[in-house]
């Protein structure tokens, strides 16, 4: 797909990648200015976000069913009249992209796992990996059974979340004499959804300054 066919109002996601995480923003485009692109000003608690030559940022166009992908833009701030506006500088032409998974949040914290047995509720500590919108990891020395539902305990400041899923995934770590679980979400929560965004935000300033 070529630079010159994207459109104005269209959505995109930009994928930013700094220290070995990769973070997901997703906008619109706003205009177009010779062979720039013009996007909405990212900004996070009203303060423009700057982006360093560590941070490789990609750019994601969807069109007909098919993802287009153009790597290692650049994206600086730049003001046009009175609106201040980042300005996308990128190839040509972009590629095919195949996304395979749903972004996953690290959170690498304790928290309350709970599930049912023959002899009732049990709940008990594990160390949860990540979260997504489609999902959840976690870590736990229970040797739990595929398909198996349970549900975690998510606290983060004022914000309580209780997810439930269905185990899908189980790896034995024999190093840590302890499991690994994958989990599918029994549904989507939107406000799920928009804690894992606000996180990316406030990662995407701290991973710009």
């Amino acid at each position: 797909m070529k630079r010159n066919e994207l459109e104005k109002n269209h959505k995109f996601e930009l994928l930013i990648t700094y220290n070995n995480q990769t973070l997901s923003y997703e906008s619109k485009i706003f205009d177009f200015y010779n062979e720039w692109i013009l996007i909405p000003v990212i900004t996070v608690d009203k303060k423009i976000v700057g982006f360093s030559e560590n941070c490789n940022v990609d750019f994601i166009y969807a069109d007909d069913s098919q993802l287009y992908r153009w790597q290692n833009i650049s994206l600086k701030p730049v003001r046009m009249g009175k609106k201040v506006l980042h300005k996308i500088e990128m190839g040509e032409e972009g590629t095919l992209y195949n996304r395979r998974k749903a972004f996953r949040l690290f959170i690498g914290e304790q928290m309350k796992l709970r599930y049912s047995t023959e002899d009732g509720r049990i709940t008990t500590q594990v160390l949860v990996k990540d979260v997504s919108e489609t999902g959840f990891g976690f870590f736990s020395k229970e040797d739990l059974s595929l398909k198996k539902l349970v549900s975690i305990h998510l606290i983060d400041n004022s914000m309580i979340l209780d997810l439930s899923g269905t185990i899908v995934r189980k790896q034995k770590l024999e190093d840590r004499d302890s499991f690994y679980y994958g989990c599918q979400l029994t549904h989507r929560n939107d406000i799920l959804n928009k804690y894992i965004v606000k996180k990316q935000r406030e990662l995407l300033y701290s991973h710009s300054h």
